[in-house]
């Protein structure tokens, strides 16, 4: 292109540059490498939850272990304690009664629980069977058996338990327990032998469900089995002496676990053991190792599942990702190539004038001569000549934001869109900086085609002109954008006039639409919270004064719908040359949500202190230092520590101060546990505790992190005594339970076993039936008592319907419909009619057993009824009865148990029951709000005293004649 500038010269284009993408394979060896690492964490994770799942499971079965070998171990030293029982009472019997003694009529009579054993026995001095409670061949000769020989050769005064043998007189594989008799003189005098049922052992073991291929035992430190139970294999005799379990009962050690291979059939257990208390005996129970693992296959198989299933995600992600990179490189390339061809067509199509004050210039576009001025290139700081026309040196000087601008406008001129061309553009000066330059143009000469020729125009500097046209608009961009990002209203008070400006935003902030308005002051402060307007004009004062530097004050401004909301009000004074106010400008924002923000969270806080203050439940919380920061009323009640004393304290120092209250079985564990058991998510009871003072309680500790500012954790205590009295008496209650159906059971099942597998005669035949439907009644009664229990405990109140009754009717029904033991007189009857609130059946159902507990325990005399009046809680009235008799009555320790489950005084068995009519009498008054107290002498008699809520509205009725008292006495 030819330029002249009072000469010509030419000005080379610049040459477009060009780049090429670059793969970046560094990226998709990152994403495989993270895969890999990550796959491997998978991996390492899945096998540490696989050792730990394993860990708990063989936790649990040791635990479970453990407490079978217990549960063994009572049963068999419950067992061997009821022989030694039988047989002094035996031995003592035999001394007095000598061979007369019937001991099959004891067994019958219920004196001695035959249940339990196979046979019982006296072998006299000869070795000969002289007496049995079973039909034996007479003169049987037993003096070579092992438990006859050792109590005749030597006097050891202690139970000797014999190996497995198969007895002569029971014709039963059975353990023999025996003790020595000896003669007034000191002499030998025979043997009391009780044969127990090696199965009885094992059928017990068969009970627990064990899983297969597990083993319970009961060994002799002999290293002889006495009973052994395999899955369905019942086995006894075998000798193990090299068991493990004798050599650690020799080391002192009486209870304990570990795994070995069996001495019988070779397959490895785990095994827990218990050596039997004062008998050289111990249980033993053990799971295979295999039986264990395939309990643990399931779980392992689930979390190798999950972990393939992760992995493959972990590859498709990474494929995926390595897919869109290369997608991704391939879209780069593309996008570089488009953006180096539009550089390049930019700097061809760039241009500028460059001159003085006012540059004149022309162009012709079709020889592609280019003439100016000089003055057009000082503009920007170059000689005439420096700088040469052209796309490739002009271009580069415009300002990035304006190049684009400037070419639109020049095509859409050339093009004939518009007549002139007008346009401001930013160019950049020699000396640096940019200068605004305003460009005049026009085409002057046109081809037959209306294309353009030439282009003439002018140029001159106005940087000044728009440097402080932008500023102006900048700032005051800048103020619209500060107030309006912040919500702010803007007022402007002339002090001299009283005229108020109120911008737009402030009145948009009270519910106005209408744009700015001019106000006076007081039209304003109509807006104003009567409540906030001495403030304001107080702050005001103060400032018109000099005594602060802003005006800053918070008020309640009226809405349009007539709500109020909080405003911060900031402003300052202008004053003249006397100190007056003559302006005042500010700004109001809306803080009504800052206010309701700050009374939710004051109201907040004030329930949680509350909460913390009232909750029965200990609270202590720990700063970031892990010291106690504060404690609640609660945690004083129940540690009896004073918070005066604990607040301050660290970790360590908190931690002694509980297990100072601590008893030994069950301490604090500490902070630094419970947070690793809070993390680890422990299962319920790691983090009880037991305090001794200054009551005894149990406790459950809870420990809670927390992410706030001023708390880094809290400790939480809760009172669990009476949940784990409650889980206690549930445990002895069914263990009682199961005792004592098991004792009817076990003669059902002993007599019916000797009616399938002896011949009886017909005497014979019945008396054992008879026995069989007196324990199965007794079977019956005690689960319809126990169910009877279970449901008003259960059900409280709902089976229980209400109503106004009278006593005298109530009673007299009982007495009627009560069945008399034989030989023995109705009972004296002195009651009145009055009424009384209570469900009538189970109020005659605690009367009944009242009764029948009177004539069971009295042989002879009267059983007498009387009125008894008293008052309950509040001095509420009640009335009820008295129930008396003059049997053999009880001693102050059986009168304090009477009201427990399965407890009778009388424990030979001679009295029936089932130890459960006043347990259930207590929870009937206890539903009926009333009141059971209970009086006895031993040889004069007991009184019982039933108290209903009386119904005083009714009044008391006294009989007619003495003939009413004696219709109620005879039914």
């Amino acid at each position: 292109m030819k330029q002249t500038v009072f000469a010509r010269g030419d000005c080379p284009a610049a040459a477009p540059k060009t780049s090429r993408p670059v793969s970046k394979p560094g990226l998709r060896i990152a994403i495989w490498l993270s895969t890999l690492v990550l796959m491997f964490g998978v991996g390492a994770f899945s096998y540490v939850q696989l050792k730990n799942i394993k860990a708990q499971q063989l936790e649990r079965v040791e635990n479970t272990l453990a407490n079978l070998a217990r549960v063994n171990e009572e049963h068999a030293l419950r067992t061997f304690r009821a022989a030694d029982q039988t047989l002094r009472f035996m031995m003592t019997e035999y001394a007095d009664e000598g061979e007369k003694l019937d001991l099959g009529l004891l067994v019958r009579q219920g004196v001695i629980d035959g249940s339990l054993f196979a046979q019982i026995g006296i072998i006299d001095a000869q070795g000969i069977f002289r007496l049995s409670n079973l039909p034996f061949t007479k003169g049987l000769d037993l003096s070579d058996r092992e438990h006859f020989k050792v109590h005749k050769n030597e006097d050891t005064g202690e139970l000797f338990i014999s190996k497995p043998v198969l007895g002569r007189a029971s014709g039963k594989s059975s353990i023999q327990l025996t003790r020595r008799i000896n003669r007034p003189d000191g002499s030998f005098g025979g043997v009391a032998v009780v044969s127990i049922d090696a199965t009885y052992f094992t059928h017990f073991y068969s009970d627990l469900d064990l899983p297969e291929k597990s083993v319970a035992a009961l060994v002799g430190l002999d290293g002889v089995i006495r009973a052994r139970q395999l899955d369905e294999v019942a086995s006894f005799g075998e000798v193990i002496t090299k068991s493990p379990t004798f050599q650690y009962i020799r080391d002192g050690k009486s209870s304990g676990q570990f795994t070995s291979f069996s001495a019988v059939d070779g397959v490895e257990r785990i095994y827990a053991y218990r050596k039997i208390t004062d008998y050289p005996l111990a249980v033993t129970i053990g799971i295979a190792t295999e039986t264990l693992a395939g309990m643990f296959t399931p779980g392992r198989n689930a979390l190798l599942i999950e972990t393939a299933v992760l992995c493959f995600l972990l590859l498709a992600m990474a494929s995926a990702l390595t897919f869109y990179t290369l997608r991704l490189e391939g879209e780069l390339g593309k996008r570089q190539r488009i953006a180096v061809e539009l550089r390049t067509s930019e700097e061809r199509l760039e241009l500028a004038l460059i001159g003085g004050e006012l540059g004149a210039w022309e162009w012709n576009l079709k020889d592609e001569a280019f003439t100016s001025n000089a003055q057009l290139f000082t503009l920007i700081g170059y000689e005439p000549g420096e700088l040469k026309f052209g796309k490739g040196s002009l271009l580069p000087l415009f300002h990035p934001q304006d190049l684009s601008p400037f070419l639109v406008s020049l095509k859409q001129h050339l093009k004939g869109e518009s007549k002139t061309l007008k346009c401001e553009f930013r160019l950049l000066h020699k000396q640096g900086g940019w200068i605004w330059i305003s460009l005049m143009s026009k085409v002057i000469e046109r081809d037959p085609a209306g294309r353009a020729v030439r282009l003439s125009g002018t140029a001159h500097d106005v940087t000044s002109r728009v440097e402080v046209t932008q500023m102006v608009a900048e700032n005051e961009e800048r103020w619209k954008t500060a107030i309006s990002g912040a919500n702010e209203g803007i007022w402007d008070w002339s002090v001299a006039t009283g005229g108020l400006f109120v911008s737009r935003a402030l009145g948009t902030i009270l519910g106005y639409t209408a744009g700015p308005s001019s106000v006076t002051l007081k039209d304003w402060t109509v807006h104003i919270h009567p409540d906030d307007i001495a403030e304001a004009y107080r702050q005001i004062i103060s400032h018109f004064k000099g005594q602060t530097e802003f005006y800053r004050v918070e008020m309640r401004l009226r809405c349009k719908d007539g709500a109020y909301k909080w405003m911060l009000i900031r402003g300052r004074a202008s004053f003249d040359k006397a100190g007056r106010a003559v302006r005042f400008t500010g700004s109001a924002s809306d803080i009504t949500d800052q206010h309701l923000a700050q009374e939710q969270i004051q109201d907040r806080n004030e329930q949680l202190s509350a909460i913390f203050s009232l909750s029965p439940d200990a609270f202590v919380s720990f700063d970031h230092a892990f010291c106690v920061k504060d404690v609640n009323p609660a945690f004083e009640q129940l540690t009896g520590l004073a918070g005066a004393n604990v607040i301050g304290l660290s970790e360590e120092k908190f931690t002694e101060q509980m297990n100072g209250r601590c008893a030994a079985s069950r301490p604090f564990c500490g902070l630094v546990e419970l947070r690793r058991l809070s993390v680890l998510k422990a299962r319920k009871g790691r983090g009880v505790i037991e305090l001794a003072s200054p009551v005894r309680r149990v406790l459950q500790a809870k420990l809670k992190t927390s992410g706030a500012a001023s708390v880094s954790q809290i400790l939480y205590l809760r009172d669990i005594t009476h949940e784990t009295i409650v889980e206690d008496m549930k445990t002895e209650f069914l263990s009682t339970a199961a005792h004592e159906l098991r004792t009817p059971m076990a003669s059902i099942l002993g007599f019916a076993e000797v009616m399938l597998t002896h011949k009886l005669d017909e005497p014979q035949r019945l008396e054992f039936s008879n026995i069989i439907h007196t324990q199965s009644q007794q079977m019956s009664s005690i689960l319809d008592e126990l169910l009877d229990l279970a449901r008003i405990e259960a059900r409280k109140e709902k089976d229980f319907v209400f109503e106004t009754l009278d006593l005298q009717t109530i009673v007299g029904q009982v007495v009627r419909g009560f069945g008399l033991p034989a030989g023995r007189a109705a009972p004296r009857v002195a009651i009145p009619s009055i009424f009384f609130h209570a469900d009538r059946g189970k109020a005659k159902q605690a009367i009944l057993n009242v009764l029948s507990n009177a004539y069971k325990y009295s042989s002879g005399g009267d059983v007498e009824i009387t009125l008894v009046e008293s008052s309950g809680a509040g001095g509420a009235p009640l009335v009820g009865i008295c129930v008396r008799d003059h049997g053999i009555g009880m001693e102050k320790a059986h009168l304090e148990r009477v009201f427990e489950r399965f407890y009778r005084a009388d424990r030979s068995g001679k009295t029936p029951g089932t130890g459960l009519g006043m347990s259930i009498v207590k929870e009937i008054m206890r539903i009926h709000r009333g009141k059971i107290s209970l009086d006895s002498k031993p040889g004069e008699g007991t009184s019982v005293t039933l108290l209903f809520p009386c119904v005083p509205a009714h009044g008391l009725h006294e009989p007619s004649d003495a003939s009413d008292w004696m219709k109620l006495a005879e039914g």
